[in-house]
């Protein structure tokens, strides 16, 4: 795979010259994991053409290797084949508008290089490039203050953690509650259903979301329903 560095080296310099007279504006940015795609619409004296570039290294540096392609007829003829054949594996072009032979009339040492709306975007990569946002890794600074109450809220979430430890494992409420949902998908009144005095009201909505947490139900609208997981373990235990 060619360089950026290398295809603007091996361009002539009237096509270098030609490029002076192109404008252009962006299409598209599209960050990925393989690569960066940038998209370009670009007017010259011959019309507008589309110019597309995949930035495999990041960043868009002279160093960085790419994939290179443009819908006029000069990128067509000349270069597309050099680009794409003399290039090895992944190539940095790919047969696309071309019939696929060598120009072996319009660049017979089949030189891989750009055409001038090609060359006319590389002058603005580097800064282009630098609108991409990539996701930042590191940790947030926390002050003291913020550093204290995240250790309140986790000593807390550690005591309710202990005080549920006995209520992780599905008992016979769980049972029950499961065999209601069997039989109907419902919402309130899986509550009203074994609710004899308000104390209850919290145990079994305990007992809901331990169930939500052990996959065996799960919450569509206002309604539980009972999953594959929750009949399973019915089947196992009645």
């Amino acid at each position: 795979m060619f360089t950026l560095k290398r295809l603007m080296n091996n361009t002539p310099q009237i096509v270098r010259t030609r490029a002076r007279l192109c404008s252009s504006k962006i299409l598209q940015i599209s960050p990925g994991e393989e690569f960066d795609e940038f998209k370009y619409l670009v007017k010259c004296t011959d019309g507008y053409r589309q110019v597309t570039l995949r930035d495999f290294s990041g960043g868009m540096t002279p160093q960085s290797e790419v994939w290179v392609s443009c819908t006029c007829p000069y990128f067509l003829f000349t270069v597309e084949w050099a680009i794409a054949k003399r290039t090895g594996r992944p190539p940095s072009a790919d047969i696309l508008y071309c019939n696929g032979r060598p120009p072996v009339i319009r660049n017979p040492r089949y030189l891989p290089y750009m055409c001038k709306h090609l060359y006319h975007v590389t002058k603005n990569l580097s800064r282009d490039a630098r609108r991409i946002k990539k996701p930042d890794m590191r940790m947030p600074k926390l002050t003291p203050n913020e550093k204290y109450k995240l250790k309140q809220e986790q000593a807390k979430e550690d005591r309710a953690n202990q005080q549920r430890g006995a209520s992780t494992e599905p008992n016979q409420l769980h049972v029950d509650i499961l065999v209601l949902l069997l039989q109907e998908p419902t919402s309130y009144r899986v509550i009203e259903e074994f609710t004899v005095d308000s104390a209850l009201i919290s145990e079994i909505k305990d007992a809901l979301s331990v169930l939500r947490q052990q996959s065996m139900i799960r919450k569509i609208g206002q309604n539980w329903e009972i999953t594959d997981k929750g009949v399973d373990y019915l089947s196992d235990n009645l």
